[in-house]
């Protein structure tokens, strides 16, 4: 399965669903701007979820490389303890990787639920900028920024 971008609608249900934004000419589009950011938002999530997925495939891979590699040692075989290594430190940084793709896939999953939630609001264009912009906290979804903005 390919992780790079989030599948695209199909045509028949896009035309459905909004048949003013639909075209037989154009791929299908999403018809108002803070949808098009929300879905942009989730696309984002889903790329840094696929790239989390291929990183914890290259560890398995190297995982039994090593398996390998460590078995023919207990067996006796003369193997090259610096392939080991390598194949160490290989792991090592797909597991990194693996962690900051979680991280950004998570960010994104966040941006998207503030995105969500100011979408649903009437408030001034300023405003929503200014929350979509606070820092993350863990006390809520927009922090201390919410008594800035409701005050």
């Amino acid at each position: 399965m390919a992780c790079k971008a989030m599948p695209r609608v199909e045509q028949t249900l896009a035309s459905y669903l909004s048949p003013g934004a639909a075209s037989s000419l154009k791929a299908p589009t999403i018809p108002s701007k803070p949808l098009h950011t929300t879905s942009a938002l989730v696309g984002k999530g889903y790329t840094a979820a696929g790239q989390a997925r291929a990183c914890l495939h290259t560890m398995s891979v190297l995982q039994a490389y090593q398996a390998n590699l460590l078995k023919g040692l207990a067996e006796g075989e003369n193997i090259d303890l610096e392939e080991l290594r390598r194949t160490a430190d290989l792991a090592v940084r797909a597991t990194k990787e693996t962690a900051r793709a979680v991280g950004r896939s998570m960010a994104a999953m966040v941006a998207a639920e503030r995105h969500l939630w100011l979408t649903l609001s009437d408030m001034k264009e300023k405003d929503r900028v200014f929350l979509l912009d606070a820092l993350l906290e863990p006390s809520g979804l927009f922090g201390d920024a919410v008594d800035s903005v409701v005050s």
